[in-house]
């Protein structure tokens, strides 16, 4: 049998699977069943379309239920795609986890295909926790900015920690919390900006430093020290460090209780030789002086009070007054001096006239300021200005006027007459004097017949004198 080639349709039922013809057209109208179809390296059969290109030439073309190709060019796919590799701009794409940053570009040859820009903000407006797999490092992101919307939490699940800004290029806050958002957990990196409510748990640093206006204000270190002020630097053994800038550093506590504000020192050693001191330092940080207050029975809670200065380099500074548990006062290092002629002078004692009574052996000579030699011997030289108070006791048989002088002038005298039987008599006179530094006082007698004596010798004859304040 033939076929016309004018014919488009073969109506022989007879064809058998077998048999080959050769058509230049063929004109369906219906369905037309074929095992296959192919031409060139197209191929469609009942399984499917191998082709080597398809071109959508009008309306869009689904394939399947789940992908259709459109006549602009794109493609849409519900299901999961596959590649070896894929080429091309895919600064659109969406759905997928963010890297470290974006390409400036999608060409990968050109150069700003390698320069990266990254997102600033990370918005959280949902609550969320992050939960890091237990075997792996800290949870990070490259958002410099992590803003936390109003009524949600970020929380970090214990045992987690999570660093933001990983790349350290922000410049601004780094987590900020509208009203009502919440911080909650382990956050590990640098914090830049306000921070509004509470804080609770650990702050974990080498170093906590907190500024503002750009200057440092308070610095805690790894160790617990605490600086306040522009000095980070603190001595070993400083737990807190206070300083201000420039000026005057003034710390106040205000109280509103009648009993007013309170600076309690409290030692926990419970024995009665514990004590707590409050330190006066030059700038090299010495103690110049201090105050203590000793424990002296912490059964019974006595205390003594004591005031020390430094008047020796290298030496720490020494008691010089303490007011003890019975309130008395005592004041080891106040200057004061006793004296008495020796009987070396036994000689000069039946000289008539005016001289100075030497009073050359002391009982007590306090920071040493009678003078026993010297062009000032045996005078008394004030150390520091004050109000001094001064006693002179005399044995004497002659007549005798005896004078207090102070830098070489008469102050305070008395005078005494004898008896004709020349018995020992007693003199005795005393004054408070008002001294400057330097200032000078001295005793002088006047014996007035020869054949007497102006001073016996030893305890008859007292020369005492003492600062009052």
């Amino acid at each position: 049998m033939a076929l016309s080639t004018s014919r488009t349709v073969v109506t022989n039922t007879g064809l058998s699977t077998h048999d080959h013809f050769r058509v230049r057209d063929l004109i369906s109208v219906g369905v037309a069943t074929f095992s296959n179809f192919k031409t060139g390296s197209t191929n469609v059969h009942s399984v499917g379309v191998e082709a080597a290109g398809i071109n959508v030439l009008g309306g869009d073309t689904p394939i399947g239920s789940g992908s259709t190709i459109y006549d602009d060019g794109g493609a849409r796919f519900s299901g999961v795609v596959t590649a070896t590799s894929f080429h091309g701009d895919i600064s659109q794409a969406t759905g997928a986890a963010a890297g470290l940053g974006t390409a400036l570009s999608q060409t990968q040859t050109d150069p700003l295909n390698k320069i990266y820009y990254t997102n600033k903000v990370l918005s959280i407006s949902t609550t969320t926790t992050i939960d890091h797999p237990a075997t792996a490092n800290p949870a990070y992101t490259q958002y410099s900015d992590i803003k936390i919307e109003d009524g949600h939490d970020l929380i970090i699940k214990d045992d987690d920690d999570f660093k933001y800004d990983i790349l350290g290029i922000s410049t601004t806050a780094l987590v900020s919390a509208s009203s009502g958002g919440n911080v909650v957990g382990n956050v590990t990196g640098n914090v830049t900006g306000n921070v509004t409510g509470n804080v609770t748990g650990n702050v974990n640093n080498s170093t906590l430093l907190l500024q503002t206006g750009g200057t440092e204000r308070l610095r805690i270190s790894s160790d617990g020290t605490v600086s306040i002020g522009n000095n980070p630097t603190v001595p070993s053994n400083t737990f807190f460090h206070v300083q201000k800038p420039s000026g005057e550093t003034n710390v106040i506590f205000e109280g509103s209780d009648t009993l007013g504000a309170r600076l309690s020192l409290q030692n926990n050693i419970p024995s009665g030789t514990s004590i707590n001191q409050i330190d006066f330092c030059d700038a090299g940080g010495e103690s110049t002086s201090s105050i203590k207050g000793f424990n002296t029975n912490q059964t019974q809670n006595y205390g003594d009070l004591a005031f020390f200065t430094r008047n020796s380099s290298g030496q720490p500074p020494t008691e010089r007054m303490r007011i003890t548990k019975e309130g008395y006062i005592t004041k080891p290092y106040l200057p004061a001096f006793s004296g008495y002629i020796s009987s070396a002078h036994n000689s000069a004692r039946q000289n008539q006239g005016a001289q100075i009574m030497p009073f050359d052996t002391m009982y007590f000579n306090t920071g040493g300021h009678f003078n026993l030699t010297g062009s000032n011997q045996y005078k008394f030289v004030a150390p520091v200005a004050g109000v001094y108070y001064f006693s002179v006791s005399q044995n004497h048989t002659g007549r005798v006027d005896t004078r207090l002088k102070k830098n070489n002038s008469e102050f305070h005298g008395g005078e005494n007459e004898h008896d004709t039987a020349a018995n020992w008599e007693h003199h005795f006179i005393a004054a408070a004097i008002d001294l400057d530094v330097g200032d000078l006082v001295h005793v002088e007698t006047n014996l007035q017949d020869g054949s007497r004596y102006a001073w016996n010798s030893g305890y008859w004859e007292n020369f005492t004198g003492y600062l009052i304040g």
